[in-house]
């Protein structure tokens, strides 16, 4: 399968400042801490070089080998937008492949409590 020009869009809302959301993403403690599965008793080791250019590397602890995450930072201008590649040859097996993150705040509807 030829994955190259493929995008795919994902939303996630967190009850947190969008400056804090967006740090967590460089700070190694806290990106180990949050993408730390709860059933993989050894958890997540974290790098982190947040500079454009700069590396990183997580490392998830699984029972039955570790999966490991790197890649380099291609864009950062807090609070708004981090773009990166990673690679996770476990995983992914395709080689890199690109994340682009635009952080903003959600307009909530106080009329719509699922909003």
């Amino acid at each position: 399968m030829n994955v190259a020009n493929r995008q795919a869009c994902a939303e996630q809302h967190y009850d947190y400042p969008i400056e804090d959301v967006f740090d967590a993403w460089l700070d190694p403690t806290s990106l180990a801490d949050w993408m730390r599965v709860p059933s993989w008793e050894k958890g997540v080791t974290a790098e982190s070089q947040p500079e454009v250019g700069g590396s990183y590397r997580l490392v998830m602890h699984k029972p039955d080998g570790d999966v490991v995450h790197t890649g380099t930072y291609l864009e950062i201008e807090r609070p708004h937008r981090l773009v990166f590649y990673m690679d996770a040859p476990r995983f992914v097996g395709r080689g890199q492949c690109r994340h682009d993150r635009t952080l903003g705040p959600r307009w909530r509807d106080p009329s719509d409590p699922h909003s």
